[in-house]
């Protein structure tokens, strides 16, 4: 649990602790209240902020979840993205510079999708949950991009 110890701050200084919390993947409770499984590390300790470590006592763990993070949506997300990684990767290993582009453009996208999904434990994930499966995919397809990359950049220079 995240907390910002001073409730008069500037809007500067709340859009730095709101977008410090959700890169260390925190979810709002309220505000200036943020929670997040123990699975990740949690945002760096500073004055600004009380952070506590340990057990959460609530009725309905699911719930807690679904009431912090979208995981409907971000699973939907989810699924474009690994169906999109799927399909594009043979073009890719196609070789046609036609593709280099779209290809940035998804590498980007599940970049930025990986860097905000709220990595649960397996106990918390939902049913069917998408978001562990885009990491090891996106790891091969960025091997297959940068190695398309180098070819290209090798013949045209």
């Amino acid at each position: 649990t995240a907390i910002a110890k001073h409730d008069q701050r500037t809007v500067t200084e709340r859009r730095s602790f709101r977008n410090s919390m959700t890169g260390s993947r925190l979810a709002e409770l309220r505000p200036d209240i943020w929670l997040r499984p123990a699975n990740t590390p949690g945002p760096t300790p500073s004055a600004d902020v009380l952070l506590t470590r340990g057990p959460l006592e609530c009725n309905d763990d699911h719930e807690l979840v679904r009431r912090l993070w979208p995981v409907d949506e971000i699973n939907r997300r989810a699924e474009l993205i690994r169906q999109a990684l799927i399909d594009h990767r043979p073009l890719i290993d196609q070789g046609g510079d036609d593709t280099l582009a779209t290809a940035f453009t998804l590498a980007a996208g599940a970049v930025r999708f990986l860097r905000v999904e709220p990595q649960l434990p397996d106990e918390l994930s939902p049913d069917s949950w998408t978001p562990p499966e885009i990491r090891p995919l996106y790891d091969e397809f960025a091997i297959a991009f940068q190695a398309r990359l180098k070819d290209f950049f090798a013949s045209v220079g």
